[in-house]
């Protein structure tokens, strides 16, 4: 019975780790009336290294999304043997996500993900990016936002651990500030809401503002959460 017992608290231990892992900061809820699902890497592939790849039928949704990445694609290279963009779980506490992985960056160039919706999303969109840091050489800043279906922009809300890497550079702009990578520290809950019809979300990802070129710059995005907003008064 002591050797169950043990084994029981070894398992639930160990479950509780990788919980810890693969915490969100990003508010994943959804109202009862709503309908939600998700965009989840650990069940989804990606063709290492593809600059363009769409995800068909999200979760079961009839949703679509197509990652199309511009700019300083050159620059991109393996992690852990992964082309990337590739999933991996090297920066995201052991949790599958996207992984961008560039051998260096120039204070003028960047790398876009363009993440283009069929059909476009009215509601929630929420995600995680990971290793937003200031490592002195290596360190990454990020720019977010959404387009509608009508041409405007959105801008989303960031949320944090408390004791972030990274700081609130401007509307949709986070830059890293310190080194630090331990629990998550180095990540930012990103959060989307619209009653319009969401189109494109772009993700420009580059060097910090404090930091070099001469080393390699990465950053993941985690799974997508998406809540849909149901049209109650008709009015599209």
């Amino acid at each position: 019975m002591r050797f169950y017992n043990v084994l029981f608290f070894s398992v639930l231990f160990f479950i509780t780790v990788i919980k810890l892992k693969a915490q969100t900061l990003h508010n994943s809820s959804c109202p009862s009336i709503s309908t939600d699902f998700v965009l989840d890497w650990g069940s989804e592939t990606y063709t290492a290294g593809s600059l363009s790849q769409t995800i068909n039928n999200i979760d079961g949704s009839g949703y679509n999304a197509t990652f199309t990445v511009s700019g300083a694609t050159g620059t991109l290279t393996t992690e852990g043997g992964v082309n990337t963009p590739g999933i991996t779980n090297s920066l995201s506490g052991g949790a599958s996500a996207l992984h961008f992985s560039s051998t260096g960056l120039t204070s003028t160039e960047n790398i876009i993900v363009d993440i283009s919706f069929s059909p476009p999303v009215a509601g929630n969109i929420a995600f995680d990016v990971y290793n937003i840091i200031d490592a002195g050489t290596p360190g990454s800043k990020i720019t977010v936002y959404a387009i509608t279906a009508d041409g405007n922009f959105i801008i989303p809300s960031f949320t944090d651990n408390g004791n972030p890497s990274w700081n609130l550079d401007g509307p949709g702009v986070i830059d890293g500030d310190a080194s630090s990578t331990a629990g998550t520290n180095d990540q930012a809950g990103i959060q989307f809401s619209s009653f319009n019809q969401v189109t494109n979300v772009f993700v420009e990802f580059s060097r910090c503002i404090g930091c070099g070129n001469s080393a390699n710059t990465e950053f993941a995005i985690g799974d997508i959460d998406f809540c849909l907003v149901p049209d109650t008064d008709q009015d599209g």
